[in-house]
């Protein structure tokens, strides 16, 4: 307990060592990609200066207003009844412009195994924003919303020069945009800024140079360019600044794990049969729940491998007991397949253990 104690009263100095200290993961968080669902969400939809700024400067340049003002709004609406799909928006915001109008803004940085539904994804969740403002009995009264799909590269697209793409709703004959149009999907493609390169730094436009940023921060063949824009760009060395954020914030996260994971050995809590799960998340402080555990569970599995839909639900299968068993086979993880593996033992493994039901003796 002495030691869970130590790390919580950690100044920022001796936080900021953790990465050296647990050096074994530094060298994988190191390579942390923007376009990963968590440090997406941790760089643009922290709650904190940093975030606001970039997120501003992002959403004026792409959306061609000044915006003033903005507001991280929750990102898991609440389901209407027990058989509704659950979603979860990657960053939901509700933004302000300098002429008092007000709209909400879905950014989806989406994974490149789920193409094939991107339209009617992207389609359900717009429709998702809209009818969560709507009230039984008052008129059809709405904010504007917008829906912000980036992607890599939009699958079936014709060739062409430009990386973002407008859906609205106008008539087909001669594209006049409809009354009280409040509804439109802006389709971000990353791959098209490779034109970026040709002019010079000063003359691209500030969300050219974050998307760059965002897709090509890891590519050895884009280095140049990812360094020029670190030394002139104050808002790439804030996203830059999120990231080593985050990656400090991860390790103290593992740190504070596998330190809990010493005191459980010691006092032997796991043969006692106690649930595990919600001493993790008393451990980590905010992280408290079984649903705030997955999550952080599943943002230390995306250091290692991509988590999209199909990884985070299998991630939903496990309760608190069952999360935590799975964190202790960590380093055993180096691949979605092996995650697949994992759980389907341990979920074998409560099958197994469920006592049978008796069958009544006939007579």
């Amino acid at each position: 307990m002495q030691r869970i104690d130590r790390l919580r009263t950690l100044t920022k100095q001796e936080i900021q060592k953790v990465r050296f200290v647990f050096a074994p993961t530094h060298p994988v968080l190191a390579a942390l990609d923007y376009r990963s669902n968590d440090l997406f969400r941790y760089t643009f939809g922290s709650e904190d200066q940093l975030s606001n700024k970039i997120l501003i400067a992002f959403l004026s340049d792409l959306l061609g207003i000044r915006i003033v003002r903005l507001q991280i709004r929750e990102s898991e609406p609440v389901k209407a009844n027990e058989g509704e799909k659950g979603i979860r928006f990657d960053l939901l915001v509700e933004i302000f412009d300098d002429q008092g109008r007000e709209m909400v803004v879905n950014l989806e940085m989406q994974n490149y195994r789920m193409k094939g539904s991107l339209s009617l994804r992207s389609q359900a969740y717009l429709s998702r924003m809209v009818s969560s403002q709507i009230v039984a009995g008052e008129n059809y009264e709405f904010c504007p919303v917008i829906q912000i799909m980036i992607v890599n590269r939009l699958p079936n697209m014709k060739k062409h020069s430009h990386f973002t793409h407008q859906s609205r709703y106008c008539v087909m004959e001669d594209h006049i945009l409809m009354p009280d149009e409040r509804c439109r999907i802006l389709w971000v493609e990353m791959d098209y800024l490779n034109e970026m390169v040709k002019k010079p730094i000063e003359e691209r436009r500030m969300a050219e140079k974050i998307l760059y940023m965002t897709r090509y921060s890891l590519d050895p063949e884009k280095q140049e360019v990812i360094q020029e824009l670190k030394e002139k760009e104050e808002v790439i060395q804030m996203m830059e600044e999120k990231r080593m954020e985050f990656l400090r914030s991860t390790s103290m996260d593992i740190a504070l794990m596998r330190t809990r994971f010493d005191e459980i050995d010691e006092q032997k809590i796991y043969e006692k049969g106690q649930r595990l799960g919600k001493k993790i998340g008393e451990c980590i402080g905010e992280r408290k729940g079984e649903e705030k555990q997955r999550r952080m569970l599943q943002q230390m599995l995306s250091i290692r491998i991509p988590m999209g839909e199909e990884e985070a639900e299998l991630l939903q299968k496990l309760n608190g007991d069952e999360l935590l068993l799975l964190s202790e086979r960590y380093e055993m993880i180096k691949t979605s397949k092996d995650l697949a593996e994992q759980i389907h033992e341990i979920v074998n493994q409560r099958t197994n253990s469920t006592p049978q039901p008796k069958l009544a003796a006939t007579v």
